[in-house]
């Protein structure tokens, strides 16, 4: 099955079409983008699908709430970034979030059992973006590396459905499926694995949130079959 990159940090229209030619290129049948605004659904480039995502990114878990509560209706995917605990602990046991996003950095939090095993339980997988190491050389990328194993270790040990991205921000940052493949296998993952992880993992996890973003879903297994006056 073709794989999909889960995370492309495109900034703006202009540059979609240049990230779509590039995962054209690389053998990706798809990308996930983050959007501002309304967010267009279900259109193409270069025969490459885009889905939207939307990243909260708040401190706050009533703030948080409140943009899940607005906001999943409009996005492919929603993701939270691994943050203090209460906000790991309420993001990974929703339902309407998808993953559970992996970030390092200076004040990042590697991922926790006790939130691995939550989300385990409500079907929140973890994603890992490795835009990061390729921005790192020597010591420095042996320790992220190391943090990556860590962190990817404990959600595999509790359940969790593992995802590779690239979290490019420019077309020449993003890697081919092959590439992550084996960039899984530095984290401890074997190659069947990663490439579940880009492929038929992605693909059912859009496939049915795509379906709930449809105008008859009401809720899980359940949609709206005719209106009133309908014929």
């Amino acid at each position: 099955m073709p794989a999909i990159d889960f995370n492309v940090r495109v900034t703006d229209r202009d540059s979609l079409d240049s990230f779509a030619d590039m995962a054209s290129t690389l053998g990706f049948s798809g990308i996930v983008v983050p959007t501002k605004g309304e967010p267009p659904r279900g259109f193409e480039i270069n025969n490459v699908t885009i889905y939207t995502r939307l990243d909260i990114k708040s401190t706050k878990l009533g703030v948080l709430k409140r943009e899940l509560g607005k906001s999943r209706k409009k996005y492919s995917i929603i993701a939270v970034p691994l943050s203090e605990i209460d906000i790991a602990n309420w993001a990974a046991k929703e339902a309407r979030v998808d993953v559970l996003t992996f970030q390092p950095t200076k004040t990042h939090h590697n991922l926790r059992g006790s939130t691995a095993r939550l989300a385990a339980k409500a079907g929140t997988s973890f994603e890992v973006s490795i835009a990061p190491l390729l921005n790192v050389t020597g010591l420095t990328r042996s320790k992220l590396i190391k943090e990556y194993r860590e962190s990817i270790t404990t959600a595999c040990n509790a359940g969790m459905k593992v995802i590779l991205s690239s979290g490019a921000s420019t077309p020449i940052q993003m890697r081919s499926p092959w590439a992550l493949n084996h960039i899984g296998t530095l984290f401890g993952l074997n190659t069947q694995y990663t490439e579940d992880s880009i492929s038929n993992h992605t693909h059912t996890l859009l496939r049915e949130n795509v379906q709930k973003l449809g105008d008859n879903h009401i809720a899980a297994g359940i949609e709206l079959v005719s209106r009133g006056g309908d014929e």
